[in-house]
């Protein structure tokens, strides 16, 4: 439904995605909402034809879509967050510019949920794997076992802050799935700015959905709404270890300040950190840059944590750049051997 005073806003932030960004607001268009709502388009200053794309829907579709193109590159998490404080709903839903929504009734099943009760701050449902070269979906998680407890039709938002912030299942709530409520996020940003402002974000749903489950119960629809595609170019996915050690360093710095916000004891979190700086200390390691070894020993020393034997073989074997150079050639040999084998 159009209007200028929508209930809901649609995020879509988008950069340079060209072949992906109209299947995208397609999806979001084919919606079935009896509640008004509006598309925001975040064009983050888009090199490719996604700019002219996403401008050509807002002209088809005037009183739907906000096309807001960056003046200059703003990066995906400071994108996203000024989005939010852009939108005119009450109510936030967002879809990435290279996924695609899959069920019709998504917003109004969720807008009907979160108006009805107004202790619940966000809704999320299940989600699936989309690989585009062989145009396949695979399952995203298993909801059994001893993590099914997270997938209730309602949980206490509490209970979920820890099995967020300590990445108990990656993620527990898919953003992308989610509609949450606007005024909660906003006081949020307000309240604690590090969390949302911080230069070396890396991503931005880990501390949006710790801050709403902090502020009401979680529901959950056990439909799969999302087609959530996975590329070498996805940031948690980079081929480059250089891009992905800046990706997974930032989340681990984002842990540690959530940790220190919502007062979660160390223990809630130590195996996190180990298993983390471990694949941490291997990106370190592949990358040869002396300057990732530094942070990575400065990060272990910021969470106090034990580290692993693997992580100590990565640290010993770079000492030095002979000795790097020398370890990381016997280790490529070693994989070439294997696959000859």
């Amino acid at each position: 439904m159009q209007t200028n005073h929508p209930e809901i806003t649609v995020i879509v932030a988008t950069y340079n995605q060209e072949c992906t960004i109209a299947r995208t607001i397609d999806s979001i268009l084919e919606q079935k909402c009896a509640v008004p709502y509006e598309i925001l388009i975040a064009d983050d200053c888009s090199t490719d034809r996604t700019s002219q794309i996403c401008h050509n829907y807002s002209e088809l579709y005037p009183q739907l879509i906000r096309h807001i193109r960056r003046d200059h590159n703003l990066g995906l998490v400071p994108n996203y967050i000024t989005s939010i404080q852009e939108a005119n709903g009450r109510f936030i839903a967002d879809c990435a510019g290279d996924d695609f929504w899959i069920c019709p009734s998504k917003l109004q099943q969720q807008y009907d949920i979160l108006s009805k009760n107004s202790k619940i701050s966000l809704v999320h449902t299940a989600w699936q794997y989309f690989n585009p070269s062989k145009n396949t979906t695979s399952p995203s998680q298993t909801l059994s076992g001893k993590y099914s407890n997270y997938f209730c039709k309602e949980t206490c938002g509490k209970d979920l802050i820890v099995p967020i912030v300590a990445h108990k299942v990656k993620p527990l709530i898919h953003l992308c799935t989610a509609m949450y409520r606007r005024d909660i996020v906003i006081k949020a940003i307000n309240t604690y700015p590090d969390l949302f402002r911080s230069p070396w974000l890396t991503c931005e749903d880990i501390q949006i959905t710790t801050v709403l489950a902090a502020c009401g119960n979680i529901a959950y629809l056990p439909e799969i709404t999302l087609n959530y595609t996975v590329t070498p170019n996805t940031a948690s996915n980079q081929q480059l270890p250089q891009t992905a050690f800046s990706f997974y360093y930032g989340i681990i710095l984002l842990t540690k300040l959530l940790q220190k916000t919502y007062s979660i004891p160390y223990n809630d979190l130590d195996s996190f950190y180990r298993s983390s700086i471990q694949h941490l200390a291997k990106l370190m390691f592949n990358a040869r840059e002396p300057k990732l070894r530094y942070k990575t020993k400065e990060l272990i020393s910021l969470c106090n944590t034990t580290i692993s034997a693997p992580t100590k073989l990565y640290l010993a074997a770079s000492t030095n750049r002979v000795l790097w150079n020398t370890t990381w050639q016997l280790k490529q040999l070693v994989k070439r051997l294997k696959k000859w084998h």
